[in-house]
C-alpha cells in the first residue's frame, strides 16, 4: 500500500509539473544534455544549432560533445552524467543527412535507459533544418516526462533501510566509564552437616580494573537463623554473617550471557542462642573465622544499565566452627559451606 501511495504521488507531482508549466526548471536542475558536435555538413550544422538553441531557451543545461558511435553512445553519456553530479543525462545525435535524429535517455543511478529516433522529410528541403530541430525538442519534451516518472516508480520501490538509533550504552559502558559497580540481592548459605540453610540480604561492591579483572567486596549478614535441636537438652539458633574480599574474572565480554570466576578471603561469622532444657541453662556464643570461598557464575543484562547476576560459591573456614551441646558437635559450619546469591547489579 505504501509503494502505491508513493507511485501515485510521484505520477501526480510530474502531471501538477506539466500542467504549471514549471517543469523547465526542474529539468534544468537535474539533467544535462548532451548533443553531438555536426560533421562538416553545412545543414548538420544547422540542426545542431537551432536544437541547442532551443535547448538553451527552455533553461536545458546543454554540452555540445564529440561524434560518438552508436555502440558507445550510452557509456558515453553515463560516464558525463555522473562526472557533471546529474542523475538523468539525455543525447541528441543528429545523423549524417540531417534528416534524423536519435535520442538517448539515461537514469545513471539505476541503470535505465531510453532511445527514440524521430526523421522527417518536409516536401520543402529548405525548411528540413528548422522541423526537425522543432520535433526534436518536442520528443525530448514529452520522453523526458515519463522517463521521470518511471524513475520515480523505480526508487519508491526499492527497499529502504530504517535508520538504526544510535545503540544505547549497556550496564557494562557505564560502568567503565565510572568504574564502579553496586549490587544489591539475596543470599541462601547452607552447610552439609546438622544446619539447614540460611537467606542473607547482601551487597557487593565492586571496582573495575580493567574490562575483564575487577575487585569486589561482598557482606551478608541479618539473615534467616535456622535451628539446631537436641532433645532433652535444648535448642539454638544460629545467626551468620560474612565479609569478602574477592578478585573477579569476567571474560568474554560480547556475550549476552557473561561467565564469572572469583576466588576470594574474608571473614566467617557465627552467634549462637542456646535454650536448654532443664537441667541445663541458656547459653549465647559468639564466634568468627577465616574464610576462602571459590566461585562461578554468570550475568546477563535486564535493562540498559542493570545486569542480573547468579553465583555459586563454595566457602571453607579455618578453624571450623561448630554448635555444641553437652560438649556434642552436633552442626558443623564451613567444612565446606554453600553460598548461592543473585543479585542486581548497576553502575554508580
Amino acid at each position: 500500500m505504501t509503494d502505491l501511495r508513493i507511485r501515485c504521488t510521484a505520477v501526480a507531482v510530474a502531471l501538477a509539473l506539466a500542467m504549471l508549466g514549471v517543469q523547465r526548471l526542474a529539468w534544468a536542475e537535474s539533467m544535462l544534455v548532451l548533443v553531438a558536435k555536426p560533421a562538416n555538413d553545412a545543414t548538420t550544422a544547422e540542426v545542431v544549432q537551432r536544437i541547442r538553441g532551443e535547448l538553451i531557451a527552455d533553461g536545458f543545461k546543454v554540452l555540445l560533445i564529440e561524434a560518438v558511435a552508436r555502440a558507445d553512445r550510452v557509456r558515453a553519456l553515463t560516464g558525463t552524467s555522473r562526472a557533471a553530479g546529474v542523475a538523468v543525462a539525455a543525447g541528441l545525435f543528429v545523423e549524417d543527412d540531417a534528416t534524423s535524429v536519435e535520442l538517448y535517455l539515461v537514469d545513471a543511478v539505476h541503470g535505465r535507459i531510453l532511445t527514440r529516433g524521430i526523421e522527417t522529410r518536409p516536401h520543402l528541403p529548405e525548411q528540413a533544418p528548422e522541423v526537425l530541430a522543432r520535433r526534436t525538442v518536442d520528443l525530448l519534451r514529452a520522453s523526458l516526462l515519463d522517463f521521470l516518472v518511471e524513475t520515480l516508480q523505480a526508487s519508491a520501490a526499492e527497499p529502504r533501510e530504517r535508520p538504526k538509533p544510535p545503540p544505547s550504552p549497556d550496564m557494562s559502558d557505564r560502568a567503565a566509564k565510572s568504574g564502579w559497580v553496586l549490587e544489591g540481592g539475596l543470599g541462601a548459605l547452607a552447610s552439609f552437616e546438622g544446619l539447614g540453610p540460611a537467606l542473607l540480604p547482601l551487597v557487593r561492591i565492586r571496582r573495575l580494573m580493567s574490562e575483564a579483572f575487577h575487585l569486589r567486596m561482598t557482606g551478608a549478614w541479618l539473615g534467616t537463623q535456622p535451628q539446631v535441636a537436641l532433645p532433652q537438652v535444648g535448642t539454638a539458633s544460629v545467626e551468620q554473617g560474612l565479609a569478602l574480599v574477592e578478585c573477579v574474572a569476567r571474560p568474554w565480554r560480547e556475550s549476552r550471557l557473561r561467565p564469572l570466576f572469583a576466588v576470594g578471603a574474608g571473614v566467617y561469622f557465627v552467634g549462637v542462642h542456646g535454650s536448654g532444657m532443664p537441667p541445663y541453662q541458656d547459653a549465647h556464643a559468639n564466634g568468627f573465622a577465616a574464610a576462602v570461598d571459590a566461585g562461578l557464575g554468570v550475568g546477563t543484562p535486564v535493562a540498559s544499565h542493570l545486569e542480573l547476576v547468579l553465583e555459586l560459591h563454595a566457602l571453607v573456614t579455618a578453624p571450623g566452627l561448630a554448635v555444641r551441646f553437652a560438649g556434642v558437635d552436633e552442626a558443623r559450619i564451613g567444612r565446606p559451606s554453600l553460598f548461592s546469591t543473585i543479585t542486581l547489579a548497576g553502575s554508580i
